[in-house]
């Protein structure tokens, strides 16, 4: 059970997200987040173009009881030219980022910061016509405490079945939100209170290869907004949905670090460990991609079509993407591909890094016969995201993948991967000029940045 000592860490929470400021960030959080915001627009872009569930999600934002909006009511969804009332947006906006698996993580809280924090801050923004230092406000306060709720709550969600990003997510979503909307301490604890309610997210999708995951961060910001109308309202709710004795912590994690809630807070900025992923699939195989891509040019054909290939990885990163179970070594769908070290391994050897177009891939012969040949064990020694790969007499140990901060991360990195996967959605000019207003968005509005991310 949580120590009374910890008691009042979402109060504290709700007030440090009451008082925020610009300033108060630092430069190096302020110079971060419009990186993020960047890769968020590129993913959700061609999350929408490129992910095989994005026109069934469009059909029910869009449909006959939704319907498209017109007027100052519509909000942005990225790469359509309709707009949306607030909460669909959201909703969209999340699910087309998080579709292709290729948005931001954070390794240490096991989730997505970007995709429901951004997509919650969006439509509010537009709505508002907020300064777009108040949405870089906004968006770090979101990303803080979703890394820090994801941190506290540890591995646990996975192996109960839930999704940190949905249970984490929708308090970051919140916390965006709050900032935004300037909501006092009391009104941000009860929108807090509210979400506690709201977290969930199940995983069971990646037994069967479905879609649910997709829509996690989806929900968690449409919520979130509805959450914060309800404060707004004066609406009250549990005033410990944290770390309450039947709070989200207790809920979902067998040893929560509830500690880490507020350690710290507003001087260590844990939304600093957030990485950009390089390739569109679960984070836990991208070590192993890493080593894969540094032996493949080492390895002469025989060795790449004959030698034994073994691969160590955590045993978290073992339960959720290296089973040795048919949908990991036989994926059918994407989702299974996406969360199958045995099928990234397997394409990085032969094809090298592709992005989205390596699941073209799926249930080929010379996929299926690489994949025969791979061994995968679980040890203690290597890190979350992390590998040890062997093929043959050639070796390769991957501590930390790369898009991490201090490894790949810069914003040139991200720069390239966003007119890379965005280069079929908008045009040279049109991916100029959102680069540009995202570089200049601490002193402009944020409309100046977000209608140019519709279609």
């Amino acid at each position: 059970m949580l120590e009374d000592s910890t008691a009042g860490s979402t109060a504290t929470l709700a007030s440090w997200v009451a008082g925020l400021s610009f300033d108060a960030l630092g430069p190096a959080v302020q110079t971060r987040i419009p990186l993020h915001l960047m890769d968020f627009a590129g993913v959700a872009a061609a999350g929408k173009q490129s992910a095989e569930s994005s026109d069934h999600a469009r059909a029910a934002a869009f449909g006959a009881t939704a319907g498209a909006v017109t007027g100052d009511s519509a909000c942005t969804v990225v790469g359509e030219v309709d707009g949306l009332a607030p909460d669909l947006a959201a909703f969209l906006n999340g699910t087309y980022a998080h579709s292709l698996d290729f948005d931001d993580t954070t390794i240490a809280s096991s989730l997505h910061p970007g995709a429901p924090v951004i997509a919650a801050a969006l439509p509010l923004a537009e709505t508002l016509g907020t300064a777009g230092s108040h949405l870089i406000t906004a968006i770090a306060a979101g990303y803080e405490v979703a890394c820090r709720v994801g941190e506290a709550l540890g591995e646990s969600p996975y192996q109960r079945g839930f999704h940190p990003t949905a249970v984490a997510g929708v308090f970051g979503a919140v916390s965006a939100g709050a900032v935004l909307l300037e909501l006092d301490a009391e009104q941000v604890l009860n929108a807090l209170g509210t979400a506690g309610s709201m977290a969930a997210g199940s995983l069971q999708c990646l037994e069967d290869g479905t879609w649910n995951k997709r829509i996690h961060p989806g929900l968690a910001a449409r919520n979130a907004l509805f959450s914060l109308d309800l404060a707004r309202c004066g609406f009250r709710a549990a005033t410990a949905a944290l770390e309450g004795r039947k709070g989200t912590l207790q809920a979902f994690s067998d040893s929560p670090n509830v500690a880490v809630l507020t350690q710290d807070l507003g001087r260590t900025w844990r939304l600093l460990d957030t990485g950009v992923k390089p390739y569109p699939a679960c984070r836990l195989t991208h070590g192993a991609i890493d080593a894969a891509l540094v032996l493949r040019p080492r390895l002469d054909e025989q060795q790449r079509d004959q030698a034994d290939i073994t691969v160590s990885l955590s045993p978290i990163a073992v339960d959720i993407v290296g089973r040795d179970v048919a949908s990991k070594r036989r994926p059918v769908s994407v989702v299974d591909g996406q969360f199958s070290a045995y099928f990234q391994i397997a394409a990085a050897l032969l094809y090298g890094n592709l992005g989205w177009a390596v699941y073209d891939h799926l249930g080929s012969e010379e996929i299926n016969h690489a994949i025969d040949r791979i061994d995968i064990i679980p040890s203690p020694d290597v890190e979350p995201a992390g590998a040890f790969l062997t093929i043959g007499h050639e070796q390769m140990k991957v501590t930390t993948p790369s898009g991490e901060p201090g490894i790949s991360l810069d914003n040139a990195m991200a720069e390239n991967k966003f007119r890379a996967i965005t280069s079929t959605v908008w045009s040279r000019s049109r991916q100029d000029e959102i680069i540009a207003a995202i570089d200049a968005l601490h002193h402009t509005s944020a409309d100046e940045l977000i209608p140019l991310l519709r279609g």
